[in-house]
């Protein structure tokens, strides 16, 4: 279910904020997650070739589990301290903070109040954030698929976004990596 959540789910959620792949670029993103499953051991009916295919397991898979319980309590919590573990190069406590906030309300735009509640997370009082991404994000994206200049800036930008995360973590990585020798 979860590597499921990690396919069929994100497509619409980055659609719900904006953003409309391509079928080659929803194939190629199936086909990743389908491949991480495969390595993790995942019994390969349960890995997804189309993005329906991911709709039907999860509707069925949600009656396997239909209440939150004190894992998805557990869970919730520890998903939404996320931007707290997050690496920046100046004012981190501020851009933590910050990103929390934001990651919070997109949340709340997604699961709405009482799921928020029922998870054992705080609510807020405007989602504000997620229409900003959502106005930002058709804007950029669509002009993009007009503009080969801005197509590639952005790409551009993301390339860079990818070796700054890189950086930052990449001593910690090292460290991970020391532990399990």
């Amino acid at each position: 279910m979860t590597n499921i959540a990690f396919s069929g789910v994100v497509l619409i959620g980055i659609r719900a904020l904006g953003i409309f792949p391509n079928q080659d670029e929803v194939d190629s993103f199936l086909h990743f997650w389908k491949y991480i499953g495969w390595l993790m051991g995942v019994d390969e009916k349960w890995l997804v070739h189309k993005e329906s295919d991911s709709w039907k397991l999860l509707y069925r898979m949600q009656y396997a589990h239909p209440q939150s319980d004190h894992s998805s309590v557990e869970l919730g919590s520890s998903l939404s301290k996320e931007p707290f573990e997050r690496q920046y190069r100046y004012l981190k406590a501020l851009q933590q903070k910050r990103a929390y906030r934001q990651h919070l309300e997109v949340t709340q735009f997604f699961i709405g109040r009482k799921k928020m509640h029922k998870l054992g997370l705080k609510h807020r009082p405007a989602t504000w954030f997620a229409y900003y991404l959502i106005d930002r994000n058709l804007v950029l994206y669509n002009s993009a698929k007009y503009s080969p200049k801005l197509s590639q800036g952005l790409q551009h930008r993301g390339r860079n976004i990818q070796k700054l995360g890189l950086a930052l973590y990449q001593s910690k990585a090292k460290n991970l990596t020391s532990m399990h020798q």
